[in-house]
């Protein structure tokens, strides 16, 4: 931990790369985030709502990031 602190110190990353390595990083997160979450939506009752509410989950973050533009 100290070490990248004080990387941080000498060394920027250029604008575009550190929005590159933050949206990488931040989708590392999420991905082990939902590793936990995943076994729970393919239990047989659940199947059904967990692929409408990945669908609707995507159509919204479709519908926002158009909206953003």
């Amino acid at each position: 931990g100290g070490i990248g602190a004080a990387l941080s110190l000498v060394w920027r990353a250029p604008e575009g790369v550190l929005a590159m390595l933050l949206a990488a990083f931040s989708g590392f997160f999420v991905y082990i985030g939902a590793l936990d979450l995943l076994p729970e939506s393919q239990r047989a009752g659940t199947r059904i709502w967990s692929g409408l509410a990945t669908l609707l989950g995507a159509g919204l973050l479709y519908a926002v990031s158009l909206a953003a533009l």
